[in-house]
């Protein structure tokens, strides 16, 4: 009889142990999710997402045919989601793109070498609304509405470059705006969840009639090279294919308890 009380209460033992294995087990299996939340899930009042980017300028439609170049240069936007849950956001975009140029080299009578240089440069600013689709794919797309303006100028720029490229003069030779309007369409492609993407995107911006320089066909070499160019004006329709970055930027840090309460 003592025996078998002997072997009862070494069983009841060892599953005693069992239990508190797994107990212990699953405890910290719910510690380990509760640590990949917060990992998977940015703890910030308010967050916004920034963009930046190499752009091209494509001229289209009549501005195309005044302007066989493509411009070429920057650009950025920054959005913040209409509301919590919402798939709009709301932003701005913008660009700089630099155009034909044209530049010469003299020698004055101080022997020193002075550069002057024309060149087109068109810097655009748009209000966006973006909209991003329930896609079940880790690429995310997303489509959007422009609308906003462009610059248009022509500068020209006097260079000593024998002197450490001292700019000595500087002047606006035409500038003129177009009211701009447009829709894009993106992908952003996921490296670092929600905090960092690449991003793949080409716009369409439709303008408004505006003035600007556009290169003389066959012109000849001139020590001004302001006259290789001439005044034209047509709509200003660009086609800005473009690849960047968006990252994530956190403002005003929750609080643990705050965040789990809100979210459990």
């Amino acid at each position: 009889m003592r025996k078998i009380y002997l072997i009862l209460l070494l069983s009841l033992v060892f599953f005693q142990n069992i239990q508190a294995q797994v107990d212990d087990s699953q405890s910290e299996e719910e510690e380990e999710e509760e640590e990949e939340y917060y990992e998977d899930d940015f703890q910030f009042d308010n967050v916004m997402f920034v963009g930046l980017n190499f752009q091209l300028g494509i001229p289209q439609s009549n501005f195309g045919n005044n302007v066989d170049y493509v411009g070429w240069g920057f650009g950025g936007n920054i959005i913040k989601q209409v509301r919590d849950g919402s798939p709009l956001y709301a932003g701005v975009d913008f660009g700089y793109l630099n155009f034909d140029r044209e530049r010469d080299v003299t020698l004055n009578s101080f022997n020193e070498n002075i550069e002057t240089e024309t060149k087109n440069t068109i810097v655009t600013a748009h209000l966006l609304l973006r909209f991003y689709p329930e896609v079940n794919f880790f690429i995310e797309p997303y489509f959007e509405g422009l609308f906003g303006m462009k610059s248009i100028f022509t500068r020209t720029v006097l260079t000593d470059i024998s002197n450490g490229n001292e700019t000595l003069n500087s002047q606006f030779d035409e500038s003129d705006f177009a009211i701009s309007y447009g829709a894009a369409i993106g992908v952003e492609i996921p490296v670092i969840k929600e905090y960092l993407s690449i991003d793949l995107r080409c716009a369409f911006q439709k303008g408004a009639v505006a003035e600007y320089y556009t290169r003389i066909e066959d012109a000849v070499n001139t020590q001004i090279p302001l006259d290789a160019f001439e005044l034209k004006n047509s709509n200003t329709d660009l086609l800005v294919p473009q690849i960047g970055v968006t990252f994530m930027i956190g403002m005003g840090q929750q609080d643990d308890e705050d965040y789990y309460e809100e979210d459990y």
